[in-house]
């Protein structure tokens, strides 16, 4: 099990396809080990937007034979459905799940991390003072490593979209330290592009050429698809570096924004970036993060959070 988690942090593809190979030891198991199983395979399918694999899975644990287990873990799988939503751009869905999750908890980081994934579907839905605010009533200094990386990550993402850009780089390093001690080598590189956006945000480059560095390896070795938001990052660097900002304002740069917004990991912190640059003409005019087709049903958790049919 510890060797397939593994997998699920550096290698969710690799991690599904170890899954379809030995699901089939636990198709009549319906003990934690075999929901630990399942949960690590819906983390993989969730990383990689897999909603098929997603959907299969959660089915498999709505099995009656899995009740009695599924019912002790029921705010981590109501949890998990959330991650699911909201990465799916399906925001009130997912923010209706972690208040679910949120009431069947007393856990301190447990809570913690659900309004973090509450405070992020507000902020991607355009309201990030709401989540602010729902941040400010944690107690960090009692979280351990793994919420409190999620929880930097999280302020500094609401920072940046409240102009508290010293605010976010301190948050998103702190990340970076934390996910470098839990061995999370592959988050700790999708989080460099927002530590590299930052640095563009405050003209900072020699910490962006500190954090440069080999990323076009490391994002080859954890199959991360960077490439354009890397070239975007590097084309504006070189405009900083020269003193001409007016030189990405070409039919090249306007392309690769446009398909930058069709992606996760870049859509936002480009949106930024550029806002700072004042060349907001640069940006498509309907930002909306729409859910992506086809939509995942209403409900999922219907068998752990009661009044969900």
């Amino acid at each position: 099990m510890i060797n397939f988690a593994e997998l699920e942090k550096n290698a969710p593809k690799q991690a599904l396809t170890e899954y379809q190979r030995r699901k089939d030891k636990y198709q009549n198991t319906f003990n934690e080990d075999a929901l630990q199983f399942h949960r690590i395979a819906i983390k993989a399918a969730i990383n990689l937007y897999d909603w098929q694999s997603f959907t299969d899975i959660i089915t498999t644990l709505k099995k009656k034979q899995f009740k009695d287990v599924t019912n002790l873990k029921a705010m981590h799988i109501i949890n998990d459905i959330g991650v699911a939503y909201r990465q799916n751009n399906q925001h009130q869905d997912a923010i209706q799940h972690f208040t679910c999750a949120l009431t069947q908890t007393t856990n301190i980081n447990y809570a913690a991390a659900i309004k973090a994934n509450i405070a992020t579907a507000y902020r991607v839905q355009g309201q990030p003072s709401i989540g602010f605010r729902l941040l400010d009533s944690i107690e960090f200094n009692v979280l351990d490593a793994n919420i409190s990386t999620g929880i930097h990550i999280v302020r500094g993402n609401i920072a940046l979209h409240i102009e508290q850009t010293d605010k976010a780089l301190s948050y998103f390093l702190e990340a970076y330290k934390l996910f470098k001690i839990q061995n999370k080598h592959r988050d700790s590189v999708r989080l460099t592009f927002s530590i590299l956006t930052t640095a563009l945000i405050k003209k900072d480059l020699a910490l962006y050429k500190k954090y440069r560095v080999n990323i076009e390896n490391k994002i080859l070795e954890y199959a991360i698809n960077n490439h354009d938001y890397l070239l975007f990052l590097d084309e504006v660097e070189h405009a900083i570096a020269v003193e001409n900002i007016s030189s990405l304002k070409t039919h090249h740069i306007s392309e690769l924004v446009k398909l930058l917004m069709n992606h996760d990991d870049a859509s936002e912190n480009v949106r930024l970036l550029l806002e700072s640059l004042n060349l907001k003409s640069l940006v498509p005019p309907d930002q909306k993060r729409l859910p992506k087709e086809p939509l995942l049903e209403p409900n999922l958790a219907s068998p752990w959070c009661e009044g969900m049919k």
